[in-house]
């Protein structure tokens, strides 16, 4: 009887939860200016969070997009923490980075494996990612395929780009009773 009790009080509070969604200030797509680029592209995204975040308790935070048309069967999508400031007009495959294609924590990050039938959107937990952000810094998080795979997006991009439009971060917090 306990059990049910507990079930039921996780879900409610998932219900009647406050939720922030925000849009991004910044989506950049970044590749090497060579001939053979075609096959390494990585997208930037960075959020605006609002300030008044910093003294309040995050229950989770999901990051999301539709899901895209792609050829191979399964794909491994990482969304990392980036770890240097960039901007969106003066950003490329090589500035400001120390190591070309982003300078990023790939302990961090979190992972979504999407299949060649998926159609909903694409939600990844980055929890832990913004309330990290809210005590050090936010220079946003790059979207790339695992490093098994490339670690770039390949022929997959032209669909990847026009889902970009809708990214959404939505940050869950605790019902105000």
């Amino acid at each position: 009887m306990r059990k049910v009790f507990i079930i039921s009080f996780v879900l409610i509070s998932v219900i009647f939860a406050d939720n922030i969604t925000i849009s991004p200030s910044h989506c950049v797509l970044i590749k090497p200016q060579t001939p053979d680029s075609i096959n390494y592209n990585r997208i930037l995204v960075l959020f605006n969070l609002p300030s008044n975040l910093v003294n309040k308790r995050i229950d989770y935070v999901e990051f999301s997009f539709p899901a895209f048309t792609r050829t191979d069967s399964i794909i491994t999508i990482e969304a990392l923490p980036i770890t240097k400031e960039w901007a969106a007009n003066t950003v490329s495959w090589t500035f400001p980075w120390q190591k070309p294609g982003g300078d990023y924590d790939s302990l961090e990050g979190a992972r979504y494996f999407l299949r060649l039938q998926d159609s909903k959107r694409v939600k990844l937990d980055i929890t832990e990612i913004v309330k990290q952000w809210l005590t050090t810094h936010n220079y946003g998080l790059i979207l790339k395929r695992s490093k098994r795979e490339g670690g770039s997006f390949k022929t997959e991009i032209r669909a990847l780009r026009g889902v970009l439009s809708d990214v959404v971060l939505k940050i869950y917090l605790p019902s105000r009773k």
